[in-house]
C-alpha cells in the first residue's frame, strides 16, 4: 500500500438527503450553541486543527481523551485496523503525508454507521483531539448561524469526534460542553440577573462552588445535572438578548416612567439621575461598543449595566418624557506622525488603495488628503454618549457623571469629550437606534471635528 494513500477517499464524496439528527451543544465565548449536522461531506483541512490550543483554558479538559478512549484508538495497531461497536466504526488510516502538517504520524478515522458521517483526527499535545477534516453544522434545525465565527464548524466538528470516541469506548453516548469556571462579577451580573426563576437560580447555584472571586463547577455532577446547568446558562443568554421583548418589564419600566412625568418639571432630570446613582450598579468591564447592550427594560429591572447601557437608560427615558435629547458615537482620531505620512505618500497604488479602504466610512465631504493625515476611525474603540439640553446649554454623559462644559450647540459635546480632533456620527432617532443593536459598522457614516493644533 502506497504510503500517501488515503483509504478514506470513497467516504468524502457521499451525500444523502436526510440530514442525520446529531445534536452538538458547546460553549464559545460566554455563548451557548446548539449545533445540528447539515450536511455529510467531509471537508479535508489544509492544516490541522488542534483542539488544546483553540479553545477556552475552562474547556481544554473537553477535548481530551479518556484513559479507555486514547486505549481503544491504540489499540489499531496497522494501517486498515478497524474495530466496530454501538453503531461507530474506529478505522486506523494512512494520511497524506505532509511535512507542514503535525502529527502526521497517526491518523484515524471516526465512522458514524447510523447518521452516515465521518471525521479524520488524530491525537495531539496532552491526548487532545487534532482534526484533519470537518463537517458543516448549523445552529439549529432551520436556520443557518447567527453572528458565525469561523472555528464554529470545527469546535463541532471535535465534539462530535469525542462523543462517537465514548460511545465505541462504551460510555456515556453524549457531552455537555460547559463553562467549568466564571469570574465571580460576570456570573453575578451577567448569569444569575437573568434566570427568572428564583428556584432555577438556587439550583444553578447550587451546582456552582464560590471561590474567592470565581464560581467554580462542581466535579461528579451527573449527566443530567450537566445538562440541567447547560439549560439554566442557555437560557440566561437568551433571556438576556430577548430583554426588550419581554412584555411584563416593559409594563414595570412604563410605570415608573409614567411616575416621573407627575412629578415637577424641574425636577425630573435631577430626580432620574438620582434614582440612577442609587439604585442601578454600574458595571465598568466589557464596555466596549460591541459588548451586549441591557435594554432599558432590563437595566431598570435587574438594576445592572455596563455604561453605556446606563447612557442609552437616560437616552430612552428623557426621550420618551419630551427632553431634547441626542445620542452619538465618538472615536478617536489621532494624528500621524511626520514619517508615517511621508512611507504613504510612497505607497504603491494596490497598497495605496487598500489604505484608503480604512476610511470608506468616513463621510466624502471632508478632503481626503486632509482625512489621511490622521489614523482611520476604528468603531470597536468607539464611546456611545447622550447629550442633553438643559437651561439653553447641553450637558452630556458616558453612562457614569453627567459633564457640563458651557457648551451651546449639540454635537460639540464630541470634541469637548475628546479634548482634541475626533470622529464622530449622530445616532437618529431612539425607537430605530434601539431596534438596531447591536450596532454594525458598516452603517456607520463619521464625520469630523478638527481641532485647532
Amino acid at each position: 500500500m502506497k504510503r500517501n494513500l488515503i483509504l478514506i477517499t470513497l467516504f468524502l464524496s457521499i451525500s444523502f438527503s436526510a440530514f442525520p439528527q446529531l445534536k452538538i451543544n458547546f460553549y464559545w465565548r460566554n455563548r451557548y450553541y446548539s449545533a445540528y449536522l447539515i450536511e455529510t461531506k467531509e471537508i479535508i483541512l489544509d492544516n490541522p486543527f488542534v483542539s488544546i490550543y483553540n479553545i477556552e483554558n475552562d474547556q481544554r479538559m473537553k477535548t481530551m481523551l479518556s484513559v479507555r478512549e486514547k486505549s481503544k484508538i491504540l489499540s489499531l495497531k496497522y494501517v486498515g485496523d478497524s474495530y466496530k461497536f454501538n453503531d461507530v466504526e474506529l478505522s486506523s488510516v494512512q494520511f497524506k503525508n505532509n511535512t507542514d502538517l503535525e502529527y502526521y504520524e497517526n491518523k484515524y478515522y471516526i465512522y458514524d454507521q447510523k447518521n452516515k458521517f465521518g471525521i479524520i483526527f488524530g491525537i495531539g499535545d496532552y491526548d487532545s483531539i487534532v482534526l484533519y477534516s470537518y463537517l458543516n453544522f448549523s445552529e439549529n434545525e432551520k436556520k443557518s448561524v447567527k453572528d458565525r465565527f469561523k472555528e464554529y464548524d470545527l469546535l463541532a466538528s471535535t465534539f462530535a469526534v469525542k462523543i462517537l470516541l465514548k460511545k465505541i469506548s462504551g460510555e456515556i453516548n453524549n457531552i455537555i460542553n460547559i463553562p467549568r469556571k466564571f469570574e465571580a462579577d460576570y456570573f453575578e451580573n451577567e448569569i444569575l440577573p437573568y434566570i427568572e426563576r428564583e428556584k432555577d437560580k438556587k439550583r444553578l447555584l447550587a451546582r456552582y462552588e464560590k471561590k474567592a472571586k470565581s464560581y467554580v463547577l462542581k466535579y461528579g455532577l451527573s449527566e443530567n445535572e450537566e445538562k440541567e446547568v447547560f439549560a439554566y446558562l442557555r437560557d440566561a443568554t437568551i433571556n438576556k438578548k430577548s430583554g426588550s421583548k419581554n412584555i411584563e418589564r416593559e409594563k414595570i419600566l412604563n410605570k415608573f416612567i409614567n411616575q416621573l412625568k407627575n412629578q415637577n418639571v424641574d425636577k425630573v432630570f435631577e430626580y432620574l439621575a438620582k434614582f440612577v446613582r442609587l439604585n442601578v450598579s454600574v458595571s465598568m468591564s466589557k464596555n466596549n461598543i460591541c459588548s451586549n447592550w441591557i435594554t432599558p427594560s432590563d437595566l431598570y429591572y435587574f438594576k445592572k449595566g455596563d455604561k453605556k447601557s446606563v447612557a442609552l437608560f437616560y437616552y430612552y427615558i428623557l426621550n420618551k418624557l419630551g427632553y431634547r435629547v441626542r445620542a452619538y458615537l465618538v472615536t478617536d482620531m489621532g494624528k500621524k506622525s511626520y514619517e508615517d505620512v511621508a512611507k504613504e505618500k510612497k505607497l504603491s497604488a494596490n497598497d495605496r488603495q487598500s489604505l484608503d479602504s480604512l476610511y470608506n466610512q468616513v463621510n466624502p465631504k471632508y478632503n481626503r488628503e486632509e482625512v489621511l493625515r490622521y489614523y482611520h476611525p476604528k468603531f470597536e474603540d468607539s464611546v456611545f454618549l447622550v447629550a442633553l439640553e438643559s437651561n439653553g446649554k447641553w450637558i452630556y454623559t458616558t453612562g457614569e457623571k453627567w459633564i457640563d462644559g458651557n457648551i451651546l450647540k449639540e454635537d460639540r459635546v464630541c470634541v469637548d469629550y475628546m479634548k482634541k480632533s475626533c470622529y464622530y456620527t449622530y445616532l437618529p432617532n431612539v425607537e430605530y437606534f434601539i431596534g438596531a443593536l447591536p450596532l454594525m459598522k458598516s452603517d456607520i457614516v463619521w464625520d469630523i471635528f478638527f481641532s485647532l493644533e
